[in-house]
This record gives C-alpha cells, sequence and structure tokens, in this order.
C-alpha cells in the first residue's frame, strides 16, 4: 500500500498525512469520501435532469431500436416516458435525446444500436404492476422490494 501511495498523483502532504492516520481516523475519512461521491453523483444527476421539462419529445435506445417517446413525469432518478403504442418506461435521464422533429416520423431518423440498461418497460394497458414484477423505476428490483413499499 505504501508503494501505491507513493504512485498516485496525489499532492505529497496528503499522501503523509494519510500515512499517518490511525485506523478510527482512516474509517471516519472513508465515510467523508463516501458521502463526498453520493454528493457529486446527486448533483450529475440533477444536472441531466434539468435539461427535460414535461412535454418533451425524446428518443432513447433499447436492444438496438431507437424508441421514440413523450415525457410524463420527472421521478428522481429517472424519467418516465410514454410511447404511442401506450408503453411506459422509466429512463436515466443520461440516457435520453430531445428530439427537435416529430417523433412520430420514425423513418427520418437513423438508427444506431447502442447498448442500453437502466430501461425497464411496463404496459400501462393493465393499469397496475404485480408485486413480483421488476420496478418499473428501473432499480432491478421486485416492486414490492421498492417503490410498493
Amino acid at each position: 500500500m505504501l508503494k501505491y501511495l507513493m504512485q498516485t498523483e496525489l499532492p505529497e502532504k496528503i499522501t503523509e498525512t494519510l500515512l499517518k492516520l490511525n485506523e478510527s481516523q482512516l474509517r471516519l475519512l472513508n465515510r467523508v469520501v463516501v458521502e463526498r461521491l453520493k454528493l457529486l453523483s446527486k448533483a450529475k444527476q440533477l444536472k441531466a435532469m434539468a435539461n427535460f421539462t414535461l412535454g418533451d419529445k425524446v428518443s432513447f435506445f433499447s436492444d438496438g431500436e431507437k424508441i421514440y417517446g413523450q415525457i410524463i413525469r420527472l421521478n428522481q432518478k429517472t424519467v418516465s416516458v410514454i410511447t404511442d403504442d401506450n408503453c411506459k418506461w422509466n429512463v436515466a435521464p443520461s440516457l435520453l435525446t430531445l428530439e427537435n422533429r416529430d417523433y412520430q416520423q420514425e423513418s427520418e431518423f437513423e438508427s444506431e444500436p447502442v447498448p442500453e440498461k437502466n430501461i425497464t418497460p411496463f404496459n400501462m394497458a393493465s393499469g397496475k404492476i404485480g408485486r413480483n414484477e421488476p420496478c418499473p423505476c428501473g432499480s432491478g428490483k421486485k416492486y414490492k422490494k421498492c417503490c410498493g413499499k
């Protein structure tokens, strides 16, 4: 570890201070660093979310297919988008692209396959989400363990 600290891009004073810290001080420093990283991540999410408003026409990729829709809700971490076939998607804002043209004219747009994650569709026709179905917020958890509490 000592060799690693010496090879990092940290200023020399910080490296020297780290080497002098005891276990409890290092644990406290770790908590502070983790909280700071969470704060930076939240600020990044809010910045990405600020680009969108209700009613915006957007597009995103799912399984290499470009999907067009309209924003119907801004959630804490995702944006709810509804498509023409009445399918609701919860998409991370960093994966969305604003569309200036009418999103229903799909033939005018070029499609580029892009790997996607954080996108979970559910059919609004049923109107209700089952407790054991994946949560529509995109967390990957079951609905009963996430937003269904």
